[in-house]
């Protein structure tokens, strides 16, 4: 997968969620265009009802599937929106791994008790208990 070969830490490891959402809206897009063009070429020839058709099939049907994916994105999404970024002087000072995964970290998510962790390691935790994996302090008071 192209999102994942290209490692970009701000996606906090959620390229599999990512890609969905940008492949469905991107297909709608481009189908939207060609029927557009599609519609101005058969105007005068009536092929009406195959545009109507394939601007429900390929677009508002696909904008729909995307629609799923886009919550259930936003969701996963939604349980690090709590937790701010660490700035660089923070990981600095923490010694830059995850006590998680013990990988270095570049990008790193702040909790309430000031512990450091990778987006996707937090996000993962939280979703098996809503403590701190390091000190087990409720992160949803």
């Amino acid at each position: 997968m192209v999102l994942s070969w290209l490692h970009l830490e701000s996606l906090e490891n959620l390229e599999t969620l990512w890609a969905p959402v940008l492949c469905k809206l991107a297909t709608s897009l481009s189908s939207l265009l060609m029927i557009v063009a599609v519609s101005f070429w058969c105007s005068g020839k009536g092929g009406w009802g195959l545009c109507l058709l394939a601007s429900y099939i390929n677009v508002y049907l696909g904008l729909k599937a995307m629609d799923r994916h886009l919550k259930v994105l936003l969701q996963e999404r939604g349980r690090l929106g709590r937790f701010r970024f660490a700035t660089k002087q923070e990981l600095a000072n923490f010694d830059d791994v995850c006590s998680v995964c013990l990988q270095r970290m570049t990008l790193a998510r702040v909790t309430p008790c000031r512990h450091l962790f990778h987006g996707d390691c937090l996000r993962r935790s939280l979703k098996d208990r809503s403590t701190c994996p390091m000190c087990k302090q409720d992160l949803w008071c």
